[in-house]
């Protein structure tokens, strides 16, 4: 059974040690968006707004991943110390991030940077989202590395101990790779999506149900657990039932117009 602590969660390049979390989301974002925009060059479409528009999903992205951690630790929050010099700063010290919080306001990002330099989404929604759960995947991989996000008591196959960093130091359920695995996949699916389907709401659909369903699966309290479901599953609930109004609505629409023409004639 293999021990995450024999598997290095830091890397040494002569001098300079670069942990595994951080290296491996450097090297998904690096990857995956350089898989979008040559793609998009072969497409024949202006790459350049894309790298705009990504730069601003990962602004959004990164605050909303950290600003909803700390929503769920907040004793590292207090907003009487908000305005001392140094204190926004300290904020970023407790290590984590919430994948929701990064896509729902990189997503706010994404359609606010678009609206400001009048780019056109559409294009870059439809031939590049798969660089999300791609980078997500690398992620994932990351967390595996550092012992974060870890699962349940397991012993089967596949069974890893967490780094020493836990105390408990039980055999557990790698639920990261798992995520990762599946991850890679809705890449692939994404990226072979014929033209007639929504990539932004078909990856909705897949990762809000892969998320709720994975999450039973995972053994660390940081996620905040309210009753029988983590944060995270309360947001895939909520994300879920938007998706479902918003297909009823939009077939519904659909009918209706579709009714009125025949009318017409």
């Amino acid at each position: 059974m293999p021990r995450l602590d024999k598997l290095a969660p830091f890397i040494e390049l002569g001098n300079l040690r670069l942990a595994s979390y951080g290296l491996c989301i450097a090297l998904g974002v690096l990857f995956s968006f350089s898989c979008g925009y040559l793609r998009l060059k072969k497409l024949g479409y202006d790459a350049d707004g894309f790298l705009v528009v990504s730069g601003y999903g990962m602004i959004g992205g990164i605050l909303g991943a950290k600003i909803l951690f700390l929503f769920l630790f907040s004793e590292h929050f207090h907003l009487s110390l908000l305005l001392a010099p140094d204190y926004p700063f300290s904020l970023t010290s407790p290590s984590g991030f919430v994948v929701w919080g990064g896509l729902l306001l990189g997503a706010v990002f994404v359609f606010a940077g678009a609206k400001l330099h009048c780019i056109n989404l559409l294009p870059f929604l439809q031939n590049t989202l798969f660089v999300l759960p791609l980078s997500q995947g690398f992620g994932r991989i990351g967390c595996f590395f550092a012992g974060c996000c870890y699962g349940i008591p397991y012993d089967g196959p596949f069974a890893v101990i967490p780094e020493d960093t836990f105390f408990d130091q039980v055999a557990r359920f790698p639920v990261q790779l798992l995520n990762a695995s599946c991850l890679f996949v809705i890449a692939l699916v994404l990226y072979r999506l014929p033209k007639k389907i929504n990539a932004l709401g078909f990856y909705v659909w897949l990762y809000a149900i892969l998320r709720f369903m994975t999450e039973f699966l995972r053994g660390d309290v940081a996620r905040g657990v309210w009753g029988y479901f983590s944060l995270s599953q309360y947001i895939c609930m909520v994300v879920l039932t938007v998706m479902c109004i918003w297909y009823w609505y939009s077939k519904r629409h659909t009918v209706c117009k579709n009714g009125r023409d025949h009318h017409m004639l």
